[in-house]
């Protein structure tokens, strides 16, 4: 009865453990155009929220939580996009804390790139092009981007709730161990 008693313990550690580990990572992002194409927007500020997997020295993106410019929200929810030759195609959207290894747009239509918002950080002939679109028309593009007002940083967070999970699991068996030597 004992070493089933042991084997229960080691099982609710274990589920505790898988279920805290398993949960992705949010990061805050944020970029500030100087308009340095033609289309203004000097001075815009996008930010916002995204969660992704960390992929080596990039993040593969797997849903933005919101976008504002200037303070504003964008409407959502937002469809996932990267760049491959001349096109942006569903899907594949990585970040990452350089601005040239970016490769991502973000759009509140999920049948087009080019919806009613569309905020984009592509590689394009050789240099990072950096956009952002209202109703289909550039509103500020730079090109090439800089990366000194790129900024992705990972968000601090409490302890998720598998970790609450594994540490009660682990209490409760500590507990009903105890009780049994009484």
């Amino acid at each position: 009865m004992v070493r089933l008693n042991r084997l229960a313990f080691l099982g609710l550690i274990g589920l505790g453990l898988t279920t805290a580990s398993s949960y992705g990572n949010t990061y805050d992002f944020s970029y500030n155009f100087v308009g340095n194409y033609g289309y203004g927007g000097a001075g815009m500020t996008v930010t916002g929220e995204l969660d992704g997997t960390p992929v080596g020295s990039v993040v593969d993106v797997t849903g933005v939580l919101r976008i504002s410019v200037d303070g504003v929200p964008l409407s959502g929810p937002f469809s996932l996009w990267s760049y491959s030759g001349d096109t942006l195609l569903a899907g594949g959207a990585v970040v990452a804390t350089e601005v040239d290894k970016n490769n991502f747009g973000f759009s509140n239509t999920a049948s087009t790139p080019y919806g009613d918002e569309l905020f984009q950080n592509v590689p394009y002939q050789g240099q990072q092009d950096i956009g952002l679109q209202n109703a289909q028309n550039w509103i500020a593009i730079d090109y090439p981007g800089v990366q000194a007002n790129w900024s992705l940083t990972p968000v601090a967070t409490a302890p998720d709730g598998g970790f609450t999970i594994a540490m009660l699991g682990t209490a409760i068996s500590g507990l009903a161990f105890i009780r049994r030597k009484l």
